[in-house]
């Protein structure tokens, strides 16, 4: 079992005490269980908790933020491939929301907003050397419940896969990395409502990486990377501008590290 927390102290608000537990069972040698629970958070600011002279009325009662998550992994992991797999759930309670409090419009930060959030992750790695093969893949679904929204600021439902070679005899190594990406919004925090803006749902991301590295020397690395070898026209979501924003085009960069 593991037991862990933390305590941190702000001037401004007060004392946050978040706890962590955990307990492992190796069921063989190569396997893992494990359940794990645990709680975050995130201070308000200055401007939530003080406000500003004309828009925002202060609120020196704000709370932070509670995240409380609950996790259980599978692990399996042998000489030749390694195995991963995780649910999650996550509740998110007491987010803080500006609220609209007067005739004139203006508002006021409280702690207001709940989400929930729920998914899955699978990674599956093999190495048969001279090789290395890599597989992972995500899956979450997460809720505003007290606007109604889903969040789709990140994908729903990621997709990648890495291959490697290592040439000893150059001292190199050599990957070709594949991701795909579905499910993302082209605005993020949009949605229905006339405090929303109008969204759409973005293409699939698909973007092809290929780097090589070469240590010449034990102090020195040599890189070179060739991204989005397939040129894709990939586009992320963006603070406020319609469409996404544009990801990287093809681009070829070479760098040199030296440890000293």
């Amino acid at each position: 079992s593991i037991v862990g927390a933390r305590l941190d102290n702000y001037s401004d608000f007060g004392h946050q005490f978040s706890p962590r537990f955990g307990l492992i069972y190796h069921p063989r040698p190569q396997d893992a269980l494990k359940l794990i629970y645990s709680e975050a958070f995130r201070a308000p600011t200055a401007g939530e908790l003080y406000g500003s002279s004309s828009s925002i009325k202060s609120n020196p009662t704000l709370s932070p933020e509670i995240i409380h998550n609950h996790e259980a992994i599978w692990l399996h992991q042998d000489e030749k491939h390694s195995t991963q797999l995780s649910v999650f759930q996550s509740f998110w309670r007491d987010g803080i929301m500006a609220v609209g409090t007067d005739v004139n419009g203006i508002a006021q930060y409280q702690n207001q907003e709940k989400s929930r959030a729920i998914g899955i992750t699978a990674q599956q790695e093999w190495q048969f050397k001279p090789w290395k093969l890599a597989l992972e893949g995500s899956w979450v679904k997460s809720r505003n419940q007290t606007q109604h929204l889903d969040y789709k600021a990140f994908p729903a439902s990621m997709l990648g896969a890495r291959i490697g070679y290592h040439a000893a005899s150059i001292r190199s190594e050599f990957y070709a990395i594949e991701r795909l990406m579905t499910g993302m919004d082209d605005v993020v925090g949009g949605g229905s409502g006339s405090a929303y803006v109008t969204t759409t749902t973005l293409p699939t991301y698909h973007r092809l990486d290929v780097t090589g590295t070469w240590h010449p020397d034990r102090q020195t690395e040599v890189q070179c990377v060739l991204r989005n070898v397939l040129k894709n026209d990939n586009y992320l979501p963006a603070i406020v501008t319609p469409g996404g924003m544009p990801d990287d085009k093809r681009s070829l960069s070479l760098g040199v590290r030296y440890n000293f």
